[in-house]
């Protein structure tokens, strides 16, 4: 506190007393999509080793457990939770595991992740984590995360890559005037030309006449 007086000392309280809630806030929703990010590049893991195995970042409260978490601070307390760690492997774990894994199927689903490989799964990470930082270093990162998914689906399919597309340039009005008056001209030329000698003259005559004759030119 800086302020001698009380009014400023309270203004400073209230102060940093924000800014200590933005900062627990923002950690907290940090922390929270780290470990969902981490849990999305472990289940890709799993998946690339063949093993129908996933995990959760959520809690056991979030996904509609109501068991404690079984974990020990003490050295006394190693001996009872190892003994209720076995009960967990036999009887929880087993169908947890299975709600995890459909779990990870459908954010697979829902997020259209098809490529599981480890550079995909990084870049999707990454990206998804600093989505709402738009500092040019990232904007970069996210260019060439872009660059090499483009890459890695070429590659899949065996398509060949093709350059960016390039449009026409589109010609100005003034181009497009000359261009106008120069037609009206070889128009306006034709028109004035007379048929040479031998030209052939096609006439088509009315479709009385050529009922009557039998036959039209």
């Amino acid at each position: 506190m800086t302020q001698q007086y009380e009014d400023g000392q309270a203004n400073q309280a209230g102060c940093l007393h924000l800014l200590t809630n933005a900062v627990m806030v923002w950690n907290t929703v940090s922390m929270r999509e780290l470990r969902e990010g981490i849990a999305t590049l472990t289940n890709a893991a799993l998946q690339r080793a063949g093993l129908d195995l996933a995990v959760s970042h959520e809690s056991l409260r979030a996904r509609g457990h109501t068991r404690e978490a079984c974990i020990y601070t003490t050295i006394q307390d190693k001996a009872p939770v190892e003994a209720r760690r076995e009960d967990l492997h036999r009887y929880h774990h087993p169908w947890e595991q299975a709600q995890d894994l459909v779990a990870w199927r459908q954010q697979k689903a829902r997020e259209g992740i098809r490529d599981v490989s480890r550079e995909a799964m990084i870049d999707r990470v990454r990206d998804k984590f600093w989505l709402r930082d738009t500092s040019p270093a990232r904007e970069q990162e996210r260019a060439q995360s872009i660059a090499r998914s483009i890459a890695r689906e070429h590659q899949r399919t065996g398509r060949p890559l093709q350059g960016p597309h390039v449009e026409a340039p589109r010609p100005s009005l003034t181009e497009l005037t000359a261009r106008l008056t120069q037609l009206r001209a070889m128009l306006a030329r034709m028109s004035q030309e007379e048929p040479q000698a031998g030209a052939a003259l096609n006439v088509r005559l009315y479709q009385r006449e050529e009922r009557e004759q039998g036959m039209g030119f």
